[in-house]
C-alpha cells in the first residue's frame, strides 16, 4: 500500500453488541483482492491489530465465520447498487 489512510471505523460507536461484527464487516470491506478472492494475510493483520489493544475472546473467535457471512449479506448488495464500493482497493 502507499501508506495513505483512506478509512476509519469507530468500533466504539459502530455496534451496540459485540465488536468483533464490526471486524467482520471490516474484512469484508478491506481484505478483498481485486479478482474478488480473500486477502487471508490482511484479514490476519486487522484481527492482530485489534487485539493488540483489545484481545477477543475464544467464543468470539469462535463466531468469526458466522459473523462474516452476514456482513457479508448485509453490506454486500449496497455494493452492487451503488457506485460508492466498500472495498478500498477497487477504483471504478
Amino acid at each position: 500500500m502507499n501508506e495513505k489512510m483512506v478509512r476509519i471505523i469507530d468500533f466504539y460507536f459502530a455496534c451496540p453488541d459485540s465488536s468483533v461484527y464490526d471486524i467482520a464487516v471490516c474484512m469484508n470491506a478491506w481484505c478483498f483482492k481485486c479478482d474478488g478472492s480473500f486477502n487471508k494475510a490482511k484479514a490476519c493483520a486487522l484481527v492482530q491489530a485489534y487485539e493488540n489493544k483489545h484481545p477477543l475472546s475464544r467464543e468470539e473467535c469462535e463466531a468469526m465465520p458466522v459473523l462474516a457471512h452476514g456482513a457479508a449479506m448485509r453490506f454486500s448488495p449496497r455494493e452492487l447498487m451503488t457506485d460508492l464500493p466498500l472495498r478500498g482497493v477497487r477504483q471504478r
